[in-house]
């Protein structure tokens, strides 16, 4: 409430219950208008009222009534405000303030109030300002009225709203179907009718849709065309062949692949259909283009000779073929290659075009085979593996190195530019590294690193 009397009280529990007196009346009928407000002490300290809870009674002398008014504590102050029933008897009013916890209580305040003033239960209406009995039951009948109409507004509105929801839930079953919905097709035999039904998988209920698909029938197929020697001659009759076919089709072709002259290029096509005794076949041309006519002038440059050939030196490379020298030199000269001539002493000539024999070539070859290889061998050199006193060495493994190798040596610097610092200060210290088979010897002449070192080492051999 906004307008409220506060009276505020200090008391001690250290001295017993404190009276109080509140000298202005208490006004009959007010509701929440009074709020008294203790601040409780404990021997000149703020009392410790946690876990406390606290009631302020009023109690009405004029007819022995107690009303309760439930307390707030918020550190140690305990407010609580009279409700309206606290003063509903004229007269004197005692409020009695009782904390309690764990089942101990007591009361640091007593205080006496009196109630006075205020309406009363008649009221003269002069000016005809309140309402008669029947105005308002005609007013309390229009009110139920409406209130049923609101009722039947409510009800009709709740039941489409539940009609909207089943709604809802009928499409989100039928969309959850749709989405839930698999198909699978089989094939039939040619010439049956197609299928189509759904099921409920027993499982999880989902419709699962089923097709049948008729396979169709096998078609003719294309025309074929075969080679051989069976079918000779230009005969356009009709004529069964000892060709072999198990199957031929009419339009399927036969097409002549021997060697005798008169038939190189003949096709046939078959006119009825059949196996090897019955399918008939008959010429259709031949492939060969007509004769040419006239003489021949020149071949690759050459002219016929008296009897009108023409020698043709073309190198063969399917066959064995008779050359003599000048025909070699000129296949090797055409080919870009070099006979055995041409390479004699080649390795001490500085002439274009002389090539190494094949021996000269070993020869050469072992000579390259033989110069200086080189090798890098990685060792590791920890910083637990120094000796205890100055010249500080240490001997680790270093795998594939030889006792007469003497090896170029270099640190393996970490990529943090911070290590890489420590590491290069580290392997300034050591003053020198010993070769012997499959390891090496690190000497430090004064100081010894303090950090795991690796080093690569290069030989040349």
């Amino acid at each position: 409430m906004g307008l409220t009397v506060r009276h505020p009280y200090t008391v001690d529990i250290a001295g017993g219950t404190q009276k109080e007196k509140i000298a202005d009346a208490l006004i009959y009928g007010d509701a929440n208008a009074h709020e008294v407000a203790v601040t409780v002490r404990d021997s000149g300290a703020d009392a410790v009222l946690t876990g406390y809870s606290g009631i302020l009674y009023a109690v009405r002398m004029a007819d022995r009534v107690t009303i309760p008014n439930e307390a707030a504590i918020v550190g140690n102050v305990v407010t609580a405000k009279l409700a309206q029933s606290c003063l509903l008897a004229r007269g004197r009013v005692d409020l009695l303030l009782t904390l309690t916890k764990d089942g101990d209580s007591f009361s640091p305040l007593w205080v006496e109030a009196n109630c006075a003033g205020g309406i009363t239960d008649t009221i003269a209406d002069p000016s005809e300002i309140i309402p008669s009995l029947s105005d308002l039951l005609a007013q309390i009948a229009v009110m139920e009225a409406a209130t049923d109409d609101a009722n039947a507004a409510t009800t009709a509105a709740n039941e489409a709203a539940e009609a909207a929801n089943t709604a809802t839930d009928n499409a989100q079953d039928a969309a959850d179907a749709i989405t839930d919905i698999t198909a699978e097709a089989g094939t039939l035999e040619p010439g049956a009718p197609a299928t189509a039904f759904a099921e409920t998988d027993p499982e999880d209920g989902h419709i699962n849709l089923v097709f049948g698909i008729p396979q169709g029938v096998q078609g003719v197929r294309g025309t074929l065309t075969y080679s051989g020697t069976a079918i000779t001659g230009t005969s356009t009759t009709p004529t069964a062949y000892a060709t072999g076919i198990a199957a031929a089709l009419p339009g399927d072709r036969y097409r002549y692949n021997g060697t005798v002259t008169a038939h190189v290029g003949n096709e046939y096509v078959c006119t009825v259909g059949g196996d090897a005794a019955t399918a008939l076949w008959a010429y259709d041309g031949n492939v060969r283009g007509a004769a040419g006519t006239g003489n021949v002038s020149f071949v690759d440059g050459l002219s016929p000779d008296v009897d009108g050939d023409v020698l043709l030196g073309a190198v063969r490379y399917g066959a064995a073929q008779s050359l003599t020298d000048p025909q070699k030199a000129q296949a090797r000269s055409n080919a870009g290659a070099l006979g055995g001539a041409d390479v004699v002493n080649a390795l001490d000539s500085t002439e274009t075009a002389k090539p190494l024999s094949a021996a000269q070539g070993k020869a050469l070859k072992e000579q390259v085979d033989a110069k200086a290889a080189t090798a890098t061998i990685s060792a590791s050199l920890p910083a637990s593996g120094w000796s205890a006193s100055a010249p500080y060495t240490q001997t680790v493994t270093a795998t594939g190195i030889l006792a007469t190798d003497t090896p170029l040596a270099d640190v393996v610097l970490s990529d943090t530019p911070a290590t890489a610092i420590t590491q290069l200060e580290a392997y300034g210290y050591i003053g020198r590294m010993d070769a012997g088979s499959g390891q090496i010897t690190a000497t430090c002449y004064e100081d010894k690193p303090t950090v795991d070192l690796t080093v690569a080492l290069k030989v040349v051999r």
